[in-house]
């Protein structure tokens, strides 16, 4: 598993700005997708603490 780059960040915050934003939990899931991609780009597995919604959008566009 590689890091992910500038490209594939864009996508994943675009994805969840067009599909969250305004929503009350906007903020919880954007904390959770920069945990997400935090634990990835370490080499780590994503756990429960990562927001189901998140890790989704996460691993669509992981590298």
């Amino acid at each position: 598993m590689g890091t992910f780059d500038k490209d594939q960040l864009g996508a994943v915050f675009n994805e969840l700005e067009v599909e969250h934003a305004g929503s009350p939990d906007y903020e919880q899931l954007l904390r959770a997708v920069h945990l997400g991609v935090a634990l990835c780009d370490a080499g780590r597995e994503m756990d429960a603490s990562v927001d189901p919604r998140a890790a989704s959008l996460i691993d669509k566009h992981r590298p």
